[in-house]
């Protein structure tokens, strides 16, 4: 596979005056392969849906680079930005307000269509729209009706249809099942799923629930306090977690199984500390209890462990896992 999207030292603050601000992303750095999809995971707050809004410059980052197909793409003039812009389309979390009131089904699905001006004509794009819309398990009579006359789940394939029309490269999915009841929600993954294979697009998918992550992803970025503090194949993340704080995430996820209700269960304790007054070496360190002098004096490495990189002192397992010189 070749790379897709990667960042370098990214970096997002929203400042106070002349004072230091919030910190929403701190010195991401990752790469998105051709063909993946990537489960961006971590508590609400924590700089994920700011992580993919700087990718496609919804807003702009106070430092670090975004590449494209090895070309830098954070610097372009708007203009030219547009072509990029194009190859990624965003699903946001609530449907309804993603989708204007006041416009018909075949608009909404047709504005970006005409907006890149993909047809050549308006016919052409109707015949494209009811394509999309069978796509996504609709029938034609949606067109000229309008979004409050859909049920969730329907917007929500109203939106899929819509971020399809340019024919991305990349979708970016933020909480998009999380407005939805749970029926619906595996409706919606498993389209997302279908659609993946016959679109042949990439993914990152945002979700603070572990379960839907697991569902639909082939690696895991887990976010806290803007930092990826762990990264890995999924089933390694879940399964043997070197993050402390991925640990605790795992472990405040509830059962399904009724027969595991009396699993003894570690919570995490200790508030989260305010991204306007970062604690000062490993960000965790407040919360963490495995932390020793060190992880409150120093910033901890990006470690590599096979297929596996963990931003700790101390990862969990490592042991068991043979460390990549950097």
């Amino acid at each position: 596979m070749s790379t897709l999207i990667e960042t370098s030292h990214l970096t997002k603050e929203y400042k106070r005056g002349k004072q230091s601000g919030v910190k929403a992303v701190t010195d991401v750095s990752f790469a998105l392969e051709e063909g993946e999809t990537v489960g961006l995971a971590g508590e609400s707050g924590c700089g994920k849906s700011t992580l993919a809004r700087l990718l496609v410059r919804i807003i702009k980052p106070t430092s670090g680079t975004v590449t494209w197909r090895n070309k830098e793409i954070s610097s372009l003039p708007e203009k030219e930005f547009m072509n990029y812009r194009r190859k990624m389309q965003f699903i946001f979390q609530d449907p309804y307000a993603s989708l204007n009131p006041r416009m018909t089904i075949r608009d909404l699905i047709a504005e970006p269509l005409v907006t890149y001006r993909l047809f050549p004509d308006q016919e052409a794009v109707t015949e494209r729209v009811k394509e999309l819309l069978q796509a996504v398990g609709l029938d034609e009579d949606a067109l000229y009706r309008y979004p409050h006359q859909f049920s969730g789940g329907q917007r929500q394939r109203i939106g899929i249809a819509r971020a399809l029309g340019p024919e991305p490269e990349l979708l970016l999915c933020d909480e998009p099942v999380s407005a939805l009841d749970i029926s619906v929600q595996n409706q919606i993954l498993n389209l997302l799923m279908r659609l993946k294979e016959e679109y042949h697009f990439s993914c990152l998918f945002i979700s603070h629930d572990l379960s839907v992550v697991r569902h639909v992803s082939d690696r895991i970025f887990v976010m806290f306090l803007g930092k990826i503090c762990e990264m890995g194949p999924r089933e390694e993340v879940l399964s043997s977690p070197l993050h402390p704080y991925t640990h605790f995430l795992i472990q405040a996820h509830p059962l399904p199984d009724p027969h595991q209700r009396d699993v003894k269960r570690e919570i995490l304790s200790g508030e989260i500390p305010s991204p306007s007054n970062l604690p000062s070496g490993c960000l965790f360190h407040t919360r963490c209890p495995f932390a020793k002098d060190v992880c409150a004096k120093e910033a901890p490495p990006m470690k590599s462990f096979g297929t596996r990189q963990v931003l700790c002192h101390f990862p969990l397992h490592s042991s068991n896992t043979e460390e990549n010189p950097q």
